[in-house]
């Protein structure tokens, strides 16, 4: 299960789940009620597609929280630090879809994906 941060990102893959409203500053990441809905989808690895981190601090700050909490994040490649989000990676290479094999090979948690946040971190600052 694929879960980003606003519907229309979540239109550019299978199984994409979308929450709106994901505050950075916040150690939750759900309301009451979706976290009822998102429990009931057991058996489905969850993993969260924010915002490009090379382009938004607040994604950023988001997927530390994350990967302090020991959740599968998707990590953006540097390669591709200057798209805002799926949607406008989508838009400018004109793809209807975005292959899920591309979002599994960048998908991180615990140590590797706190390294890889602390290097984007530190190269954009």
């Amino acid at each position: 299960m694929y879960i980003f941060e606003g519907p229309i990102d979540s239109y550019f893959i299978k199984n994409g789940l979308a929450v709106c409203g994901i505050q950075d500053e916040s150690s939750r990441t759900f309301n009451e009620l979706q976290q009822k809905q998102i429990n009931t989808l057991t058996g489905f690895k969850k993993i969260w597609c924010l915002d490009n981190q090379w382009a938004d601090k607040a994604s950023l700050k988001k997927s530390t929280i994350l990967a302090e909490a020991g959740e599968n994040i998707f990590i953006w490649p540097e390669q591709f630090k200057k798209y805002k989000d799926l949607n406008e990676l989508c838009t400018i290479l004109n793809r209807e879809k975005i292959n899920p094999e591309f979002v599994i090979q960048n998908t991180h948690s615990g140590l590797k994906a706190k390294i890889l946040l602390t290097f984007i971190k530190n190269k954009i600052n």
